[in-house]
């Protein structure tokens, strides 16, 4: 199968290349185009009026078929699938360095990459690990070798899912224990957003968000699943639209 990834961590990520790295050796042609920095909360942020630089890199484990781009991760899949002339079977997003769990999904640059590449139509996963604060080293590598195996082990099933959505199949990996996979929906968050003035600029400092309505992928995942959640591309309220021309 041929396989692009994205991220938005940035091409040295380990997350990415432990998943790339894993899927090469399950077989699979794989192709890494990701940003040459970190990325992170640029959601789908498009490069219109500047150039985008893209050179061919090295990341090692037989991986020749890797490109750091200066753009962002939804840049990335543009420009594979427009200028590289990449034909990937199904596209993944991450492994993202942290959660993508409710409404981190409106500022995602792992959920943008895979969005960009559902709006192509192309099957796309975005994966995303949970990790601790102050989590050290070699539990993190740990954490991630499972989530890439875990993706071998379940690609063509994953591949499937992501296929029927109009949009992308969202998947975040728990840290602990493992208790199983679950499908669930993702729950609306709360940020308590406050800046700090530090050198002539306001500086944001980063508070957990809360869920405010329930069950869903953020409990899920904090209790040891595997969360599994299909996402839309088209942002209309049906629901409400259906309401108001009654």
């Amino acid at each position: 199968m041929k396989i692009l990834i994205t991220n938005d961590d940035g091409i040295q990520g380990e997350g990415l290349l432990t998943l790339a790295k894993a899927l090469f050796k399950a077989g699979h042609t794989v192709y890494v185009v990701a940003p040459d920095c970190n990325n992170s909360a640029v959601s789908h942020k498009l490069t219109m009026r500047e150039r985008v630089q893209v050179k061919k890199c090295d990341i090692g484990g037989g991986l020749n078929n890797a490109y750091r781009v200066g753009g962002s991760p939804a840049d990335c899949v543009l420009i594979a699938l427009c200028a590289l002339g990449i034909k990937p079977d199904m596209i993944f997003s991450g492994i993202n360095d942290g959660q993508n769990t409710g409404s981190d999904t409106l500022y995602s640059g792992t959920v943008a990459g895979a969005m960009e590449g559902a709006q192509n139509s192309i099957p796309s996963i975005a994966l995303s690990q949970r990790i601790r604060i102050n989590m050290d080293a070699g539990e993190k590598t740990a954490l991630y070798c499972r989530a890439a195996e875990m993706t071998v082990k379940h690609l063509n099933e994953w591949k499937n899912l992501a296929a029927e959505v109009e949009g992308i199949l969202n998947i975040n990996f728990p840290v602990g224990e493992l208790k199983g996979i679950t499908l669930c929906r993702s729950v609306r968050t709360r940020y308590c957003t406050s800046y700090q003035y530090d050198e002539g600029g306001y500086l944001m400092q980063f508070n957990p968000p809360e869920p405010v309505d329930g069950d869903g992928d953020i409990p899920m995942l904090k209790s040891g699943y595997v969360t599994l959640t299909p996402l839309k591309l088209n942002l209309t309220d049906g629901e409400t639209l259906e309401k108001w021309q009654k």
